[in-house]
């Protein structure tokens, strides 16, 4: 019987393992550290973790919008998926 909860456990761990690794080697705003933040959301609210999910796009959504204009495409995905856990 297939269990989708152990692999999004799994892909979890590697990408808290990654944003370990991005905090201590980038600069706290980097790109690619907003991007593992917005994996881990994504992986949060498939598994039903919805409040979770939104602090992690909270999170991104807050980087970005220090490091790129607001009308930036990455500021609206990640507005789209903050809307996403409310829809």
């Amino acid at each position: 019987v297939y269990d989708a909860r152990e692999e999004y456990e799994q892909a979890l761990l590697y990408y808290r393992r990654a944003l370990n690794i991005q905090k201590d080697s980038l600069p706290l705003n980097h790109p690619d550290i907003a991007n593992v933040l917005s994996h881990i959301g994504s992986t949060l609210k498939h598994q039903g973790r919805l409040n979770e999910a939104l602090e992690y796009y909270r999170r991104t959504l807050a980087m970005r919008e220090q490091v790129v204009p607001l009308d930036h495409p990455d500021v609206a995905f990640d507005l789209t998926n903050i809307g996403s856990v409310f829809h």
